[in-house]
């Protein structure tokens, strides 16, 4: 299968951004960085998933309601998710901001994220959980569609694979790590929510410095009927 150069991508038409990837080799540092910022992403989303929704549940519901209220909390996390995903992802390719295309969504992203679990660990119904958790995924998911799209935008072609991994023990060892700090918050809500979130938010502002999202001049557009 033939290889693909920067030559032989298309060129932008008048009003038409067109951004080519990179060639040249990722530094260590900035791979480091971005393996971190994956990290403190999935610290602050996964512990309360894993651990402290669960916990915050049996604060505020009866013994045999907590399973029904976890499930309801969760659901339309899960669907909040599913939808915001690419549609942040779409929205960020299409940025035009002076502090670049993927950069706003990033600081956006995990500071709803936080702003969210202020919101769930100060809840005192399902309901209000339930909103919160729902903020969180549609933050969070904010936030990981650029992230994600900074791979292509960093990293080239034949390096993708080896940082894709490396990003993806960062996801699984998240949860491992929220686990064992939530053990030690587990009489202190407020704790339980912020300190895995602002662990999270400082790493993930570290990745937001190093990153170059690149400013576009112009929104890209979406090409119909093959013209």
């Amino acid at each position: 299968m033939p290889l693909v150069t920067p030559r032989d991508l298309p060129r932008a038409e008048p009003g038409e951004v067109l951004v080519e990837p990179p060639t040249e080799k990722a530094r260590p540092l900035l791979i480091s960085a971005m393996a971190i910022a994956q990290l403190g992403l999935f610290l602050a989303l996964m512990t309360p998933i894993m651990v402290s929704l669960a916990i915050k549940v049996q604060t505020i519901v009866p013994e045999e309601r907590q399973v029904t209220a976890l499930g309801i909390v969760t659901s339309i996390g899960s669907i909040a998710a599913m939808l915001a995903n690419p549609i942040f992802g779409r929205i960020s390719d299409r940025t035009t901001s002076r502090f670049g295309r993927r950069r706003p969504w990033l600081v956006v992203g995990m500071f709803g994220l936080l702003v969210s679990l202020l919101i769930i660990a100060l809840a005192q119904s399902v309901a209000m959980v339930t909103v919160g958790f729902f903020l969180a995924s549609i933050f969070a998911n904010a936030a990981l569609a650029a992230f994600v799209a900074t791979v292509a935008d960093h990293v080239p072609m034949f390096q993708r694979g080896r940082v894709s991994g490396l990003i993806g023990i960062m996801q699984n060892v998240a949860p491992m790590l929220g686990t064992y700090v939530a053990r030690m918050f587990t009489e202190n809500m407020l704790a339980l929510f912020m300190i895995p979130g602002i662990v999270g938010f400082a790493w993930w502002a570290c990745w937001c410095c190093c990153c170059r999202t690149g400013r576009c001049r112009s929104a890209p557009r979406v090409r119909r009927g093959g013209r």
